[in-house]
């Protein structure tokens, strides 16, 4: 987030497994900033 409120971006992936690998990366990522 910042002041103009929350980031958005769009990711496309070749299949599932690409993307829960990107989706567990990013939450570790935010559980450490949390």
């Amino acid at each position: 987030m910042n002041a103009l409120g929350p980031l958005y971006k769009k990711y496309k992936f070749s299949n599932f497994i690409k993307a829960m690998e990107f989706a567990n990366k990013i939450t570790e990522i935010a559980e450490q900033a949390a």
